[in-house]
């Protein structure tokens, strides 16, 4: 931990060069794992094999208890993690030493919240809560189309249906008894019953994932034409009035066929434009009193210019019918781009985030021993400001260890009985975590947005993105369309040194503190002023 410089600013995500001259003049590429506020650096630095350059720093600080060290930091570099202000919870994942960019953001995260006092946090995000409510419903009002609202004005009102519901009062038994439900409905596409009626209900499930999915695309698709047809227009109009050919006769074939066919292109394109105004784009925006406008101004200038010629048009015209085109054109490109314009939900989402969780799977109980004391302090200096339950609801943790070593693993029990922090030894299952955020979410909030960051390896990436995508199918197939999630990954890391199994043999009898050391597996080493190396006896978010 070096003490931070003045200037150096960053963000949770981002990494810093550091380079010592004792060890070579090279710099190596180290995630920051302080908040952004700390007036510390922190790194959390894994040595592979003996003879690495990080390897040779943990030998240099291990030599002499008193040590002057230069160190030379770089950066930051890379790119922020996520953007925590435009979402309302987190659910973070991290493994092996994926874990230190999810670090930096959930010492930001409790930096937040211990200088807030609880009741007032929670009335304040119930107030927040209700305010956006009260927008998206007003917001929902105003949607449909032009030819939607028409034809709703012929039909009764109905009630929009969905699959799964939850009552507003519930009791906490009747609570689990419908999230056990709604568990086991989701989890039905993917088990075997032999009810067939059953079987034939999720088959009916996934055809309307299915083709709800497949209209969307072929409406996109549908729709793109129209900026495509639009430049096509553009070039032929371009094109044909710089011709400046003196004719005859306005017989000429040629030139009745390039008028007649400027003339039909452009009624055909301000059709389809206006079909895509009226059926398809909702009328909830100034930009459909826009449209209308352009059409019927083009219109009128059609009118005009009908008994005229298309292809020699004077300035007046040649103007108009340009900007009537490009505009057009440029609309309908826009909306194919940006299909949904959530700004008014992100804009009353910019107070913070109302849950964090951290999930953090690590095949080292050393490394897990190692990190656990710096969580660990924090998440007792939140407990005395918003105790055990309240905390809960704002922040969680949950480390998962896969260690084969038997020994090390159950020394790391024995360590951690008294710990906030909940620890399981086996395998996290990723479809269970995120089927249990998305209920809780449709059970406890009007509406959400999860953004799930992720730093660790290619393969679980991919794995936990997949699973996002098929709950995210579901939940709007349920008719669930305000609980959104976001995955961003972030996938680097090194290779294994290849006799990790026979330091692992060897290290059976050891006690926890002598197997972090002799494995040297990571090391966190203070550096404040003289550059005094100390175990940390303070909160580092502080």
């Amino acid at each position: 931990v070096l003490r931070r410089p003045p200037l150096f600013i960053f963000l949770p995500g981002q990494y810093a060069l550091v380079k010592i001259p004792q060890l070579g003049r090279f710099a190596h590429p180290f995630s920051i794992a302080s908040g952004p506020e700390s007036h510390f650096l922190e790194f959390y630095i894994e040595v592979f094999d003996d003879k690495s350059w990080t390897a040779n720093l943990w030998q240099l600080l291990e030599s002499t208890d008193k040590m002057d060290p230069r160190v030379e930091i770089q950066g930051p570099y890379g790119t922020q993690l996520c953007r925590p202000e435009e979402f309302s919870h987190a659910l973070t994942v991290g493994s092996g030493t994926g874990v230190v960019p999810i670090l930096s953001l959930f010492k930001q995260h409790a930096r937040r919240i211990h200088r807030l006092e609880p009741t007032t946090y929670f009335i304040h995000h119930d107030e927040n809560e209700q305010a956006v409510r009260s927008i998206r419903l007003a917001s929902e009002q105003r949607k449909g189309s032009f030819l939607h609202k028409l034809v709703m004005c012929f039909r009764p009102k109905q009630k929009a249906k969905k699959l799964y519901r939850f009552k507003s009062k519930r009791t906490r038994q009747s609570m689990r008894t419908e999230k056990i439900q709604f568990m086991m409905d989701l989890r039905a596409g993917r088990n075997t019953t032999e009810d067939q009626e059953q079987r034939k209900a999720t088959i009916d499930l996934l055809e309307k994932i299915t083709l709800r999915a497949k209209h969307h695309i072929h409406q996109n698709v549908l729709v793109g034409i129209v900026p495509v047809f639009g430049v096509a227009v553009i070039s032929l109009f371009l094109s044909w009035n710089a011709i400046r050919v003196k004719f005859d006769a306005m017989s000429c074939r040629e030139y009745e066929f390039m008028n007649k066919t400027l003339a039909f292109v452009t009624i055909i394109f301000q059709s389809m434009f206006a079909i895509v105004v009226f059926c398809l784009w909702s009328m909830d925006s100034f930009f459909f009193f826009l449209d209308v406008l352009v059409l019927i101004t083009s219109i009128i200038l059609d009118v005009f210019r009908y008994s005229g010629n298309w292809t020699t048009l004077d300035s007046l015209y040649y103007t108009s019918y340009l900007a009537s085109v490009s505009y057009m054109t440029f609309r309908s490109w826009a909306r194919v781009v940006h299909s949904q314009n959530d700004s008014w939900r992100r804009l009353a989402m910019r107070d913070g985030l109302k849950t964090f969780s951290l999930v953090w799977v690590t095949r080292s109980a050393s490394l897990a021993a190692s990190v656990l004391p710096d969580i660990d302090d924090i998440m007792q200096e939140l407990t005395k400001v918003w105790g055990t339950e309240d905390l809960h609801k704002v922040c969680r943790i949950s480390i998962y260890v896969t260690d084969k070593d038997k020994a090390a693993c159950d020394m790391l029990r024995d360590e951690t009985k008294e710990s906030k922090v909940s620890i399981a030894f086996k395998r996290p299952d990723f479809e269970a975590i995120l089927e249990d955020h998305i209920v809780e979410m449709i059970a406890n909030e009007k509406q959400s947005q999860t953004v799930i960051p992720f730093c660790g390896s290619p393969k679980l990436a991919s794995t936990i993105n997949k699973i996002k995508l098929a709950t995210d199918a579901i939940v709007v197939t349920a008719g669930y369309k305000h609980h959104k999630m976001e995955f961003v990954g972030e996938s680097y890391g090194g290779v294994k040194s290849p006799n990790k199994s026979i330091e692992n043999s060897e290290l059976q009898t050891s006690p926890m503190h002598d197997t972090v050391q002799k494995r040297k597996t990571i090391s966190t080493v203070r550096m404040t002023g003289d550059v005094e190396a100390r175990r940390a006896s303070n909160v580092r978010f502080l």
